[in-house]
């Protein structure tokens, strides 16, 4: 049987096809599609170095046990150390500015403190002790105190400002206590949650 005229574009044409083939045909196939027999037995297809260390990345990656493996989001020692430079604000600014506070700061000034102390204890016992439900159950416990040391003084408001920006102040507290009750909810939730982290 004779072979079917072919134009000699399409003879050099199919000669082209036939070239890249067998250059990089088998380059081409995805580890993923093929055996690993067929990788060893192919001269053409050879991984270097950073080909395999992909490759085992991925393989690692995906299977690898899905245990969540919880990370805290804060660290207590910064919580302690903004704490006590917060002490020191609320106790030495009165004395270096007088005429700012009125007299009702003390009163604030007392629920603050305390608010200092409960944060400072829960992030002693975080620090000593990384558990995830005690983790949210301790910032639960520290926006609880927040949210009482904000409402006495939106309440209060023990400051020396002009009638206009104190009531722009105040709105502005009220919002933040409205924030921080949403986070403090979500925080409670968290305790019987569970908070996977995956790494990639």
């Amino acid at each position: 049987m004779t072979e079917p005229y072919k134009p000699e574009w399409a003879k050099r044409l199919e000669e082209w096809g036939k070239g890249m083939e067998a250059k990089y045909g088998r380059r081409s196939v995805h580890p993923s599609n093929s055996s690993p027999e067929e990788w060893n037995s192919d001269d053409s297809f050879q991984q270097t170095p950073s080909d395999k260390e992909h490759y085992t990345h991925h393989a690692h990656r995906w299977s690898k046990d899905p245990s969540p493996s919880w990370q805290r989001q804060n660290n207590p020692v910064g919580t302690i150390v903004g704490d006590i430079i917060s002490y020191f604000i609320i106790t030495y600014a009165p004395l270096y500015f007088p005429t700012f506070f009125l007299s009702g700061y003390s009163a604030v000034r007392i629920v603050i403190i305390l608010s200092i102390l409960v944060h400072i204890s829960v992030s002693l016992v975080l620090l000593i002790i990384p558990i995830r439900p005690l983790y949210y159950l301790g910032h639960t416990i520290m926006n609880l105190a927040g949210l009482t040391s904000m409402v006495v003084m939106v309440s209060i408001f023990p400051f020396n400002v002009p009638y206009g920006l104190g009531y722009i102040v105040q709105i502005a507290l009220w919002i933040a206590i409205a924030i921080v009750a949403i986070v403090t909810l979500f925080e409670f939730l968290n305790i019987f949650g569970s908070d996977s982290h995956y790494e990639c």
